[in-house]
């Protein structure tokens, strides 16, 4: 029986994928056989039904083994985690490619990260579709080292999958709403409890995607799922209100506040705007192609502002 193995099982995509499929247990959910380093995401899995195979994601000939010969007649990997390096995945379609050599059999491989953003120097003054984005490969030239190695990973995983024979997908995960996703809402409930300020980060009015994490993972997962964008600014507002902020003016941060800004949310300066910034048009023509409708309206991130913000609020680690 072909297996798919899944990564990333234990992440909100990842975890909440496997959370659907336990729920409305199709067919082929005994196929599935998940990816885990520790022992309690191991028992999580299993828990729901689902097999689990400890392999760290950077013993690269481990990964090889366990595809090829210890899985049987493996027929897809979902690599839902470690999106930024090309090495895992590199050996996931070698060994795909091994296993389709092996067996005669179709493969697939599906992996992705967010590339498509002004963040990487990609024109955002017009929507851009998912169907076209092979076309502008040559247009990314990110700002950050770490993003551009991002971008070299998609696109070496679809040169080397074709070079392979391995059918490949490319997972672009937008703003995720859902409460308890662990999403940028949550990035800006912390700064506002730990800096105490909420600043718009870019100069002009900015949009990033949304979709409902049950609308992205009806399909797999093999196509951007949008369901249209939100303005930066109206989430900030909606969270602020939230919080206690009323319907103040959000203002640029100095270079001081800018500073503050990066220690709440954990990260450098320069990676704050990659965090909760930026402008963002994919369009999500692949999924509606073929008959994808999206059950939730990108409003949603905004009408639910109160009661994800509160769970946040209760979940997070009080600020020191």
């Amino acid at each position: 029986m072909d297996r798919i193995l899944v990564t990333g099982a234990s992440g909100y995509i990842g975890g909440h994928l496997l959370q659907i499929i336990h729920e409305t247990k199709p067919s082929w959910a005994s196929r599935i056989v998940c990816v885990v380093r520790q022992e309690e995401h191991a028992q999580a899995v299993e828990a729901l039904g689902f097999q689990s195979v400890k392999l760290d994601l950077k013993g690269l000939e481990a990964i090889k083994t366990t595809v090829v010969e210890r899985q049987g007649k493996l027929s897809t990997v979902m690599s839902l985690a470690d999106a930024m390096n090309f090495e895992p995945a590199e050996v996931f379609i070698e060994a795909l490619a091994d296993v389709k050599e092996k067996y005669g059999h179709q493969i697939h491989f599906t992996s992705g990260a967010k590339i498509f953003s002004s963040h990487v120097g990609i024109d955002t003054s017009h929507e851009l579709s998912d169907q076209s984005v092979i076309e502008i490969r040559n247009a990314h030239k990110a700002k950050f080292p770490m993003l551009q190695k991002a971008v070299e990973t998609n696109y070496n995983i679809i040169d080397k999958a074709e070079e392979l024979g391995v059918q490949s997908y490319i997972v672009v995960p937008p703003i995720v709403c859902k409460i308890a996703a662990r999403n940028q809402s949550e990035q800006l409930t912390n700064m506002r409890l730990k800096f105490g300020k909420l600043f718009k980060v870019d100069d002009d009015d900015t949009h990033w995607p949304v979709c409902q994490l049950d609308d992205l993972v009806s399909l797999g997962g093999f196509y951007f799922c949008e369901h249209g964008s939100v303005a930066w600014n109206e989430l900030y507002a909606a969270i602020g209100r939230v919080l206690g902020l009323g319907d103040s003016v959000l203002r640029k941060p100095t270079g001081e506040e800018l500073k503050h800004m990066g220690e709440a949310l954990g990260h450098p300066v320069m990676a704050v705007p990659i965090q909760i910034a930026g402008d963002y048009w994919l369009r999500g023509d692949s999924p509606r192609s073929i008959g994808w409708k999206p059950e939730y309206r990108a409003e949603t991130l905004l009408t639910e502002a109160q009661a994800e913000t509160d769970w946040i609020v209760k979940h997070l680690p009080a600020p020191k």
